[in-house]
């Protein structure tokens, strides 16, 4: 699957990857609807959203010093609302994204593992 395209749960369990979650499966469950990563380590439960929480998400962009910006800022005659853009030590986010989390956690992706990921979080 190309890092450009995942999105969701998919880009959570990547990132976790990343994170070395050490002693913890991630799972992909439903919370509100919406598939989320779940973290079932240690006998407790734990959402594992970087993608849609700052709080998560945030120390990521913070500790790799990860750049975000709006289509805005690339000084286009015609910016496209709500798409964000992010880049990580010189690698930039192929195709926009709708949140500059999503867009972060991209880019994050793949500076460690490159255009492409494996698909086994779907299987």
């Amino acid at each position: 699957m190309k890092t450009a395209d995942l999105i969701g749960a998919p880009l959570d369990y990547w990132v976790a990857q990343i994170e070395r979650q050490t002693g913890v499966k991630i799972y992909i469950s439903y919370k509100n609807g919406i598939p989320q990563c779940v973290n079932r380590g240690c006998g407790e439960e734990k959402w594992f959203c970087p993608s849609i929480s700052w709080e998560q998400g945030g120390p990521i962009i913070e500790r790799h010093g990860i750049e975000t910006w709006p289509d805005s800022a690339l000084d286009m005659k015609d910016p496209i609302p709500g798409v964000w853009y992010a880049a990580l030590r010189g690698i930039e986010h192929p195709s926009g994204a709708s949140t500059p989390l999503v867009a972060a956690m991209r880019v994050y992706v793949a500076h460690v593992y490159g255009d492409t990921v494996p698909d086994e979080v779907l299987a």
